[in-house]
């Protein structure tokens, strides 16, 4: 039979265990260290329980030896007193009898729930509420909040005697015998002896706190540490989609940029190789078919430019669903036969600040993709307009990704079809240039319609099911403007004067030369300039002469902006034309000291060119 152990033994482990305490506070603090962040109290841990937190074997295995070693009983229960741990050395007249009855296994219940309420005082030493034998309890916390009693006890010392459990098995209606033969079996320890082990039980208690809340802390930290990995990956996959887009707008407006300057070169000696040939001969008509497939591929041009936003228009308040009313019978009068719109517009409103054409661009776009998305059992397409709070603009499918509403209200252009839909693996890729389902060839319409809406400061969202159809929702920002009424005034003709002195700056000799044979066509003395340095010093020597300055934008040396300053420094009032292949939006948009009278986008025609030098140079009523 094992021996109890002795008062000093049991002072020897006391010591151990307070040398082990400091060792696991050094390495709380340790923790602290590390994950400063998460060491404040916390306040939302009302759903976490015991079992959560440990390994209920592990657990289960400290209470025995614990029981062991002490000779008292064991158990770790709830805050109310129910088990969570199985009892350890617990004794026949506690578990055969005492608790066997209704009543005082309540009674039970109700004491362990005192011992073990919280007390950071030390542990409460008091005798049971039932059978009166001494237990003691210590609470766990975990961060500040009590989840747990443990609890120990079932001895007697000399204040227990067999004539007061003779009284108690009277008052449960137990057999004396049975419950005096019990009680001899219950262990016999001092008063003093059982509060050192109360006090190794308080040390335990306390210990189990403070790993409960480093496991709450170390399971938050790795949640929010994966929480972090998962938002820095999403922001890395956004970056990337970023910087690809950045890396195409680039390269498209490089493209659009090149392709204009040629395409100027090509139309402008079309437009004067046919100028130079009688009317009725056949050169003028195939002339006319090159100058035809020049002017649409520069339309092709421009539209990458507007794929990137870099091509705003004309913006000005507009009553969006007064315009959507009047563009449905030509949305009709393009769409196939047998197609059913169904329109929803108010009465009047939103005001948005757009371009007129290009928001037709939109729609017609948008309403063709619907029905071309249908089949005949499905012709339905419903075209709505309506004002949304910014709350309601889902991010889910929203494009731009990097997109974020700023406005309070936006109104919205809703296009839904009943079609094929849109699959999953295409949703990233409809908005891509030159993407497409149906065939090649196609693909630019919906990559303009994002850059339409990306230049006026707007949104699409897309919502689409496989065979269950499609919807396009475009936001704008809505204007406190109003809408100017419409005015018939007769349109008055331009007076001009024809003849002077241009100076054109081009770097590009083939350009350069075109345009001066254009200029020479419609009458002007041209003085030629390379580059910047070179057209400050032809100013210098003819500035009394020169009437009218055409620049180019992007040259070695010294740029259009450059140039400009240098020249307004000779000459303040000295008209200039900025001339470029990049969009005129996307040019205007930064900040110089000076600004040019106008701006010519690539390519222009020869009544262009003409209408903008007389504009700036002659017209008395024009303000730069």
């Amino acid at each position: 039979m094992n021996e109890k152990p002795t008062y000093e033994e049991l002072e020897q482990r006391l010591k151990q265990l307070e040398k082990e305490n400091s060792e696991f506070k050094r390495l709380e603090d340790s923790l602290k260290n590390r994950i400063v962040a998460l060491t404040l109290p916390l306040n939302d841990n009302g759903n976490i329980a015991f079992e959560e937190l440990f390994n209920i074997d592990d657990i289960q295995r400290i209470q025995d030896e614990f029981a062991k070693v002490t000779g008292v009983a064991s158990i770790i229960t709830h805050t109310d007193g129910t088990p969570i741990t199985a009892p350890s050395k617990f004794c026949r007249l506690c578990k055969d009898i005492i608790r066997k009855t209704d009543k005082d296994l309540a009674n039970c219940f109700k004491s362990d729930s005192l011992i073990g309420r919280l007390h950071p005082g030390g542990p409460i030493i008091q005798p049971c509420m039932s059978g009166g034998l001494w237990d003691a309890g210590a609470g766990i916390t975990v961060g500040g909040r009590h989840i747990a009693n443990w609890l120990i006890g079932q001895v007697r010392d000399e204040l227990q005697t067999e004539d007061n459990m003779l009284e108690y098995a009277k008052e449960i209606g137990a057999s004396e015998k049975a419950v005096i033969e019990a009680f001899r079996e219950v262990p016999a320890m001092s008063r003093e002896q059982f509060e050192q082990i109360a006090k190794i039980l308080f040390i335990l208690a306390n210990q189990l706190s403070t790993s409960a809340y480093q496991n709450v802390q170390q399971a938050r930290f790795i949640t929010d540490r994966k929480q972090a990995e998962e938002q820095k990956a999403e922001l890395e996959a956004q970056n990337r989609h970023l910087q690809k887009s950045e890396s195409l707008g680039r390269m498209a407006g490089a493209i659009a940029h090149h392709f204009n300057n040629q395409f100027h070169v090509v139309m402008g000696n079309l437009e004067m190789a046919m100028n130079d040939l009688p009317i009725g001969l056949n050169p003028i008509e195939k002339l006319l078919l090159a100058m035809q497939s020049v002017r649409k591929a520069a339309e092709v041009s421009n539209l990458m430019l507007t794929y990137l936003g870099q091509s705003s228009g004309k913006h000005e308040p507009m009553d969006l669903s007064e315009f959507c009313c009047n563009s449905m019978p030509l949305l009709q009068a393009t769409a196939p036969k047998g197609l059913i719109f169904k329109a929803d517009f108010p009465a009047s409103g939103p005001v948005v600040r757009a371009d007129a054409g290009q928001v037709q661009h939109i729609l017609t776009n948008l309403i063709a993709n619907a029905w071309e998305s249908s089949d005949e059992n499905q012709r339905d397409i419903s075209l709505t307009v309506k004002t949304v709070i910014k709350e309601d603009i889902l991010a889910l499918n929203r494009f731009p990704v990097d997109w974020q509403p700023q406005e309070s209200a936006y109104a919205c252009i809703e296009v839904s079809d009943k079609g094929c839909g849109i699959s999953e693996e295409n949703f990233e890729k409809i908005f891509d240039p030159f993407f497409s389902t149906k065939f090649t060839g196609r693909g630019l319409g919906l990559s303009v319609v994002l850059g339409i809406v990306r230049a006026h400061h707007g949104a699409v969202t897309v919502e689409s099911k496989l065979d269950r159809g499609s919807t396009f929702r475009l936001f704008f920002p809505v204007s406190a403007e109003e809408v100017p009424k419409l005015t018939h005034n007769a349109v008055q003709p331009l007076k001009t004067e024809e003849g002077g002195t241009v100076l054109l700056v081009e770097d590009e000799e083939n350009m350069r030369n075109m345009v001066k044979t254009m200029l020479i066509h419609l009458g002007f003395t041209v003085l030629e300039a390379r580059d910047g340095p070179e057209a400050v010093e032809v100013f210098r020597q003819h500035q009394r002469e020169i009437r009218c300055v055409i620049c180019e934008l992007s040259m070695p040396r010294m740029d259009g902006w450059e140039t400009l300053t240098a020249l307004r420094k000779l000459s303040p009032d000295i008209p200039v034309i900025l001339s470029s292949g990049y969009s005129k939006e996307l040019i205007m948009a930064s900040e110089h000291p000076e600004r040019p009278n106008a701006f010519l986008s690539k390519p222009y025609q020869l009544k262009e060119l003409s209408d903008t030098i007389h504009r700036v140079a002659y017209a008395s009523d024009w303000h730069g």
